[in-house]
């Protein structure tokens, strides 16, 4: 396990995500683009990298995006570099 000990620029968030996940991703990166201070706390160094996610393939664990989570990815920016995974 990696931990940093770098001070951080802001000592006092409004919000703390645990998880760097897709979804941990998404609402630190909306709650962010809303004004808000946020800290986004991960294990991993790089949970969403693909070459992580290409070398293991079959994956051990998968995901499916309805229409409404694709348009949710394409407003941060996300759309169509993730349409080139599948």
């Amino acid at each position: 396990m990696h931990t940093s000990t770098a001070k951080p620029l802001v000592e006092c968030f409004e919000a703390v995500i645990v998880g760097g996940g897709m979804v941990g991703t998404a609402l630190c990166a909306l709650l962010a683009q809303a004004g808000m201070q946020v800290a986004l706390v991960e294990s991993q160094s790089s949970p969403l990298s693909v070459e992580k996610t290409t070398s293991k393939l079959p994956a051990p664990r998968v995901s499916a995006l309805t229409p409404v989570s694709q348009r949710l990815l394409a407003y941060l920016g996300l759309g169509p570099p993730c349409s080139k995974l599948g």
